[in-house]
């Protein structure tokens, strides 16, 4: 592991993020469920007019696409669900501000393959409900296997990662996943 990539200024268990960190998260029987999926954690952005990736399963870090979540211009969040592992269904925010910049958020993403059509995925921020709709080519069935790693803060694990969470933002005190 490249140590350099690993966040800086951990305060207790925040993670601040520089815009080259990543966090690389082993994929799991337990955080790599196929039928469902969630995650849940704390994120403060610094800006939120920039694309900014916080959580991903995606090739380069995992065998495959499967899962990503990011911060869309405006403060939409946005999570994309790669059943075929190749298109995505994206499912964002529709109102902008769901995340505003230096605003601590809590986030919770869930994917569940038993509910039907685009519902299979929900975005929560705050403990509400966010109203969301789904776009690309994709269709939501249930999330391919991958072998690899999660990557928290932008996608990929290298020095320069793509779409990082911009210089300052933090992550934290707890990241949850599970099925």
């Amino acid at each position: 592991v490249d140590t350099d990539r690993q966040p800086d200024g951990a305060t207790g268990s925040v993670i601040t993020f520089d815009a080259t960190d990543v966090l690389n998260w082993a994929v799991t029987l337990a955080n790599g469920p196929t039928a469902a999926l969630w995650v849940a954690l704390w994120i403060k952005p610094v800006q939120v007019n920039n694309l900014q990736i916080f959580f991903s399963t995606m090739s380069g870090a995992a065998s495959g696409n499967r899962f990503e979540a990011y911060i869309a211009a405006t403060g939409k969040i946005a999570m994309a669900v790669y059943s075929n592992g190749v298109n995505d269904r994206t499912l964002t925010t529709t109102a902008n501000g769901a995340v505003a910049n230096a605003v601590p958020a809590f986030v919770y993403l869930d994917f569940d393959s038993s509910r039907t059509g685009d519902d299979k995925s929900r975005i929560y921020v705050n403990g509400a409900l966010i109203a969301s709709t789904a776009s690309g080519a994709g269709t939501m069935t249930t999330l391919p296997v991958v072998t690899g790693s999660h990557i928290i803060g932008g996608r990929g694990d290298s020095d320069t990662p793509t779409l990082p969470l911009l210089s300052g933002a933090t992550i934290g005190q707890d990241i949850w996943v599970g099925n």
